[in-house]
């Protein structure tokens, strides 16, 4: 008994073992991406005449480059055929800020977009 025990401590160990050299062996990062780039294959016409851009900032939004006080207000002043673009002001916008919005505008049944700068280095987008 006393060395079936011992047996099963040793391929434990082993297994354990295992499992630190093949975590060390390949390991798992993030890859620094363009999202420009990334989308490049992805990229949908945009349609001037039904678009409407709507910008998020840090402290709220601007429709067509005019400030609005909500996202419900924006809602309000989208028709059902509008396509809602929508840009982020600068890299200050969080991630789940614009997923939010999404997420609402869909609710609400409106098409939506993302917009993306041309140029990566660009650090702010002006309405």
């Amino acid at each position: 008994m006393t060395s079936l025990r011992s047996l099963l401590d040793v391929l434990f160990i082993l297994l354990l073992s295992t499992i630190v050299m093949l975590a060390h062996a390949a390991p798992i990062g993030a890859v620094e991406t363009d999202l420009v780039r990334v989308g490049a294959d992805g990229l949908s016409p945009i349609d001037a005449a039904r678009t409407r851009v709507v910008l998020i900032r840090g402290d709220g939004f601007s429709l067509d480059g005019t400030d609005v006080a909500s996202l419900e207000e924006i809602i309000d002043q989208l028709d059902p055929d509008d396509v809602a673009l929508l840009v982020v002001a600068d890299r200050s916008v969080a991630h789940h800020e614009v997923m939010d919005t999404w997420s609402t505008l869909r609710r609400n049944d409106q098409r939506v977009q993302l917009g993306a700068a041309p140029d990566a280095n660009e650090s702010e987008v002006t309405p």
